[in-house]
């Protein structure tokens, strides 16, 4: 499914060199120079591949951290235990829903409507504050360098696209295109999408109903599915240690 890399010498070291601007808050983990060795092997083993015309992404927890600010403002909005290690004992249980709204089913009392609107309340404040997982903002660099047309198909509310252009564009990505569509499956069609990128479980199964080919991201509300049926999933965000 990555098929879009090019293995030019000079691709790969303008990725290194994207990963090394963007990830320097990684560098004191250890996790910049893991991710540059693994997109370089990566990149180097792939060759004699067809171009692809149209890659879509998904914006947050695939190309953004909102799992952060999110846990963040939602804990103290709700005074709710929501740190990583309580929240991978709950999407373990079978009693989680990986099809379903993530936050609602962490948060007692709470709806999916009740995180919409947070999202149409707080956005200022969370998408604000997403960072670039720079392994992914890599791939989205090469993409388009490699002339592939880039779209993006954010479930975010209309009213913060401001915001996000914004966003994108402060991180080099002016040439790709932002929509937003929740539901991303008609819309990726029409837009002729032959490969997406998405942390959503639903989304995932959707997209391959629909005969699209898609990359699932690494995500804690599909951990268990991830791990039950041995899926293959690109883990952009380093928090998210794959259990296995």
């Amino acid at each position: 499914c990555l098929g879009f890399l090019p293995t030019s010498v000079s691709s790969i070291s303008t990725v290194r060199n994207s990963i090394s601007s963007q990830g320097s808050t990684l560098a004191g983990a250890g996790v910049l120079f893991h991710f540059s060795r693994r997109f370089i092997l990566m990149a180097l083993q792939i060759s004699s591949v067809e171009h692809l015309k149209v890659v879509g992404w998904d914006i947050d927890d695939t190309l953004f951290d909102l799992f952060t600010p999110s846990c963040r403002e939602l804990s103290y909005m709700y005074d709710v235990d929501l740190s990583y290690p309580t929240i991978l004992k709950r999407v373990m249980k079978p009693s989680f829903d990986p099809k379903g709204d993530f936050f609602s089913q962490l948060i007692p009392g709470t709806t999916p409507d009740d995180i919409s609107a947070f999202y149409r309340d707080m956005g200022n404040v969370v998408y604000s504050d997403c960072q670039v997982f720079p392994f992914a903002l890599a791939l989205v660099k090469l993409q388009l360098e490699a002339g592939t047309k880039v779209v993006f198909i954010t479930a975010r509310p209309e009213e913060w696209y401001d915001l996000t252009r914004a966003e994108l564009d402060k991180h080099g990505l002016q040439d790709a295109e932002l929509y937003h569509d929740s539901s991303k499956v008609e819309l990726a069609k029409k837009l002729g999408v032959e490969l997406f990128f998405d942390d959503n479980y639903l989304n995932y199964l959707n997209f391959r109903r629909a005969n699209i080919p898609i990359n699932l991201v690494y995500h804690p509300s599909n951990f268990r599915m991830v791990e039950k049926k041995n899926l293959p999933a690109l883990n952009f965000n380093p928090l998210f240690t794959p259990r296995k």
